[in-house]
Protein backbone atom coordinates (compact mmCIF):
# COMPACT_ATOMS: atom_id res chain seq x y z
CA UNK A 1 0.00 0.00 0.00
CA UNK A 2 2.97 2.03 0.72
CA UNK A 3 3.80 2.51 -2.58
CA UNK A 4 0.34 2.61 -4.17
CA UNK A 5 0.07 6.23 -3.34
CA UNK A 6 0.91 9.86 -3.28
CA UNK A 7 0.97 11.07 0.74
CA UNK A 8 -0.54 14.56 0.58
CA UNK A 9 -2.07 16.13 3.27
CA UNK A 10 -4.87 17.88 1.36
CA UNK A 11 -6.16 14.07 1.35
CA UNK A 12 -7.17 14.37 5.27
CA UNK A 13 -7.97 17.49 6.22
CA UNK A 14 -11.03 16.87 7.63
CA UNK A 15 -9.17 15.05 10.48
CA UNK A 16 -7.13 17.96 11.89
CA UNK A 17 -4.66 17.00 14.11
CA UNK A 18 -5.19 13.72 14.03
CA UNK A 19 -3.81 13.02 10.86
CA UNK A 20 -0.55 11.67 9.97
CA UNK A 21 1.06 9.66 7.25
CA UNK A 22 0.94 6.34 8.89
CA UNK A 23 2.80 4.52 6.21
CA UNK A 24 5.84 6.46 6.87
CA UNK A 25 6.58 3.72 9.57
CA UNK A 26 6.21 0.97 7.11
CA UNK A 27 10.27 0.08 6.19
CA UNK A 28 10.95 -3.03 4.33
CA UNK A 29 12.95 -5.75 6.52
CA UNK A 30 11.01 -4.79 9.71
CA UNK A 31 7.99 -6.25 11.52
CA UNK A 32 5.36 -4.85 10.21
CA UNK A 33 3.41 -5.54 13.43
CA UNK A 34 5.30 -2.73 14.75
CA UNK A 35 4.51 0.04 12.10
CA UNK A 36 1.92 2.80 12.45
CA UNK A 37 -2.30 1.69 11.91
CA UNK A 38 -1.27 -2.10 11.61
CA UNK A 39 -2.58 -4.97 14.23
CA UNK A 40 -1.01 -8.13 14.46
CA UNK A 41 -2.70 -11.56 16.34
CA UNK A 42 0.51 -12.02 18.58
CA UNK A 43 0.01 -15.56 18.82
CA UNK A 44 0.84 -15.94 15.06
CA UNK A 45 1.85 -12.73 13.70
CA UNK A 46 -1.45 -12.25 11.34
CA UNK A 47 -2.29 -9.03 10.57
CA UNK A 48 -5.72 -8.63 12.14
CA UNK A 49 -6.48 -4.60 11.45
CA UNK A 50 -5.09 -1.79 9.69
CA UNK A 51 -6.17 1.45 10.42
CA UNK A 52 -5.48 3.90 7.80
CA UNK A 53 -7.88 6.59 8.53
CA UNK A 54 -6.56 10.33 8.10
CA UNK A 55 -3.21 8.92 6.27
CA UNK A 56 -2.64 11.28 3.82
CA UNK A 57 -3.78 8.67 0.93
CA UNK A 58 -4.24 10.29 -2.45
CA UNK A 59 -4.66 8.18 -5.59
CA UNK A 60 -7.18 5.67 -7.43
CA UNK A 61 -7.56 2.64 -5.31
CA UNK A 62 -6.34 -0.77 -7.39
CA UNK A 63 -8.14 -4.16 -7.54
CA UNK A 64 -4.39 -5.50 -7.58
CA UNK A 65 -3.03 -4.45 -4.38
CA UNK A 66 -1.69 -6.57 -1.43
CA UNK A 67 -4.04 -5.14 0.86
CA UNK A 68 -6.72 -8.40 -0.42
CA UNK A 69 -3.36 -10.55 0.94
CA UNK A 70 -5.17 -10.81 4.21
CA UNK A 71 -6.75 -13.13 4.71
CA UNK A 72 -7.28 -12.82 8.82
CA UNK A 73 -8.30 -9.43 8.31
CA UNK A 74 -11.02 -8.59 11.06
CA UNK A 75 -10.98 -4.65 11.50
CA UNK A 76 -10.39 -1.92 7.97
CA UNK A 77 -9.88 1.77 8.33
CA UNK A 78 -9.68 3.56 5.21
CA UNK A 79 -11.86 6.67 6.48
CA UNK A 80 -10.60 10.44 5.32
CA UNK A 81 -8.13 9.76 2.48
CA UNK A 82 -8.58 11.07 -0.92
CA UNK A 83 -9.29 7.63 -3.15
CA UNK A 84 -9.97 10.05 -6.37
CA UNK A 85 -12.88 8.52 -7.45
CA UNK A 86 -11.98 5.25 -7.99
CA UNK A 87 -14.61 2.10 -7.78
CA UNK A 88 -14.47 0.53 -4.27
CA UNK A 89 -12.75 -2.78 -6.09
CA UNK A 90 -14.72 -5.84 -5.65
CA UNK A 91 -12.01 -8.04 -3.61
CA UNK A 92 -13.13 -6.76 -0.73
CA UNK A 93 -15.53 -9.59 -0.52
CA UNK A 94 -12.27 -11.36 0.07
CA UNK A 95 -12.04 -10.32 3.80
CA UNK A 96 -14.36 -12.94 4.73
CA UNK A 97 -13.10 -12.77 8.78
CA UNK A 98 -14.05 -8.63 8.69
CA UNK A 99 -16.63 -7.51 11.35
CA UNK A 100 -15.31 -4.08 11.02
CA UNK A 101 -15.20 -1.66 7.82
CA UNK A 102 -15.20 1.71 7.68
CA UNK A 103 -14.94 3.36 4.06
CA UNK A 104 -16.66 7.14 5.13
CA UNK A 105 -15.16 9.94 3.52
CA UNK A 106 -12.49 8.09 1.29
CA UNK A 107 -14.08 9.74 -1.99
CA UNK A 108 -14.75 6.38 -3.33
CA UNK A 109 -17.29 6.95 -6.29
CA UNK A 110 -19.74 4.36 -8.58
CA UNK A 111 -21.78 1.87 -7.34
CA UNK A 112 -20.54 0.01 -3.88
CA UNK A 113 -19.73 -3.77 -5.31
CA UNK A 114 -22.54 -6.66 -4.81
CA UNK A 115 -19.12 -8.39 -3.26
CA UNK A 116 -19.68 -6.39 -0.17
CA UNK A 117 -22.56 -8.39 0.79
CA UNK A 118 -20.11 -11.46 1.38
CA UNK A 119 -19.17 -10.67 4.25
CA UNK A 120 -21.39 -12.20 6.67
CA UNK A 121 -19.21 -11.11 9.91
CA UNK A 122 -19.85 -7.59 9.75
CA UNK A 123 -20.73 -5.71 13.00
CA UNK A 124 -20.37 -2.29 11.41
CA UNK A 125 -20.09 -0.90 7.66
CA UNK A 126 -19.90 2.60 7.01
CA UNK A 127 -19.64 3.94 3.53
CA UNK A 128 -20.81 7.43 4.30
CA UNK A 129 -19.68 10.47 3.15
CA UNK A 130 -20.98 14.06 2.14
CA UNK A 131 -20.98 14.49 -1.39
CA UNK A 132 -23.28 11.94 -3.56
CA UNK A 133 -20.59 9.77 -4.70
CA UNK A 134 -21.55 6.54 -4.03
CA UNK A 135 -24.84 4.87 -4.85
CA UNK A 136 -25.67 1.27 -4.24
CA UNK A 137 -28.15 -0.53 -6.01
CA UNK A 138 -31.45 -2.60 -4.98
CA UNK A 139 -30.28 -5.89 -5.34
CA UNK A 140 -26.59 -5.39 -3.92
CA UNK A 141 -28.44 -3.85 -0.83
CA UNK A 142 -30.87 -6.73 -0.43
CA UNK A 143 -27.68 -8.86 -0.52
CA UNK A 144 -25.89 -7.15 2.00
CA UNK A 145 -29.28 -7.04 4.17
CA UNK A 146 -29.88 -11.01 3.64
CA UNK A 147 -26.49 -11.91 4.69
CA UNK A 148 -25.35 -9.57 7.39
CA UNK A 149 -26.91 -11.71 9.88
CA UNK A 150 -24.82 -9.86 12.92
CA UNK A 151 -24.82 -6.34 11.81
CA UNK A 152 -25.27 -3.62 14.56
CA UNK A 153 -24.05 -0.34 12.94
CA UNK A 154 -24.89 0.48 8.94
CA UNK A 155 -23.85 4.43 8.03
CA UNK A 156 -25.02 5.25 4.64
CA UNK A 157 -25.33 8.59 5.16
CA UNK A 158 -24.93 10.86 1.63
CA UNK A 159 -25.35 7.68 -0.42
CA UNK A 160 -27.74 7.66 -3.87
CA UNK A 161 -30.22 5.12 -2.73
CA UNK A 162 -33.01 6.35 -5.30
CA UNK A 163 -33.25 3.36 -6.23
CA UNK A 164 -33.56 1.08 -3.51
CA UNK A 165 -37.22 0.87 -1.78
CA UNK A 166 -37.49 1.34 1.96
CA UNK A 167 -39.09 -2.14 2.65
CA UNK A 168 -35.89 -3.55 2.07
CA UNK A 169 -34.86 -2.51 5.66
CA UNK A 170 -37.64 -4.57 6.85
CA UNK A 171 -35.64 -7.67 6.63
CA UNK A 172 -32.53 -6.51 8.66
CA UNK A 173 -31.03 -8.59 11.53
CA UNK A 174 -32.54 -7.73 15.48
CA UNK A 175 -28.92 -7.15 16.07
CA UNK A 176 -29.10 -3.11 14.14
CA UNK A 177 -28.91 -0.76 16.29
CA UNK A 178 -27.87 1.92 14.30
CA UNK A 179 -28.89 3.30 10.51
Amino acid sequence: LRTLFSITEDASLSCGLKSFPKTNSWKEGTDCCSWDGVTCDHLNAHVIALDLSCSWLYGNFPSNTTLFLLPHLQKLNLAYNDFNHSKIPSEFGRFTSLFYLNLSNTLFAGEVPSQVSHLSKLVSLDLSFWANVLTIDKHALEGLVHNLTEVRHLFFDGMDMSSVNAHVFMNLSSSLRSL
